[in-house]
C-alpha cells in the first residue's frame, strides 16, 4: 500500500512540475505561461491513451515492472522538459502521460489481489492520497526548491527522486509479478498466452 501510494505521489508530482514552475520555465524558453495548457492536455491524452492498452501491459510485463517503467518513463520525461527545450518539453510530457496512464492501474492490479476483502474500500482510498500528496508537494516544495537551485536542477531533482523509486520498487517484484489467472508469468508470454 505504501509503495503504490508512493509511486502515485511521484507520478503526480513529475506530471506537476512544470505547471508549477510555468512563470519561471515560459521565460526561459520564450514563451507565453498560458501556453502550459497545451502540455498538460498531451499529458492527458497520453495517459488516457496509455490506460485504454494498459491491461495488455499488465498482463505482459506484471504491475511491478510496469510501475517501475512508469517511474522511469517520468524521470526520462521530466529530464527531457529540463534540458530539452521546446522539442524536449513536447516529448517529455508524452512521457509523463504514458508513465502516469500505467500507475493506476498497475496499483489497481496489485491492491485487488492482496488487500483483504473487508478493508478493499479503505486501501484503495489510501492509495489514491497519492493524487493529492504528490500535487500538494509540488505546490509546496519545487516553487522553493527552484529559488535555490532553478527550475531546471528541480526538474532534475524530481527525475532522480522517480528513478531512484523505479529502481527500488524492484525489490516488490516477486510479490506483484505473479500470473494472472489463466495466463502464463508475466515477461514470457503475450496478453492472450502468445509469445
Amino acid at each position: 500500500l505504501v509503495a503504490t501510494t508512493l509511486a502515485q505521489a511521484l507520478a503526480t508530482l513529475a506530471v506537476f512540475a512544470l505547471p508549477t514552475l510555468a512563470p519561471q520555465v515560459a521565460r526561459d524558453l520564450g514563451v507565453a505561461p498560458h501556453l502550459v495548457g497545451y502540455q498538460v492536455a498531451l499529458i492527458y491524452t497520453a495517459a488516457a491513451t496509455t490506460s485504454l492498452r494498459a491491461g495488455l501491459v499488465l498482463a505482459r510485463f506484471g504491475a511491478a515492472r510496469s510501475t517501475q517503467a512508469a517511474l522511469a518513463a517520468a524521470a526520462l520525461g521530466v529530464t527531457a522538459i529540463a534540458w530539452g527545450g521546446l522539442v524536449g518539453a513536447a516529448a517529455g510530457s508524452a512521457l509523463l502521460g504514458i508513465g502516469y496512464g500505467l500507475t493506476n492501474p498497475a496499483a489497481t492490479q496489485v491492491l485487488s489481489r492482496l488487500a483483504p476483502s473487508n478493508r478493499r474500500n479503505m486501501v484503495f482510498s489510501i492509495k489514491q492520497t497519492g493524487v493529492p500528496l504528490g500535487g500538494a508537494a509540488a505546490g509546496l516544495l519545487l516553487p522553493v526548491l527552484s529559488l535555490l537551485i532553478g527550475w531546471r536542477g528541480t526538474l532534475s531533482v524530481v527525475a532522480v527522486l522517480a528513478g531512484l523509486a523505479a529502481l527500488a520498487l524492484g525489490a516488490f517484484r516477486p510479490a506483484w509479478d505473479v500470473p494472472v489467472e489463466g495466463q502464463g508469468a508475466p515477461g514470457r508470454e503475450g496478453p492472450r498466452g502468445l509469445a
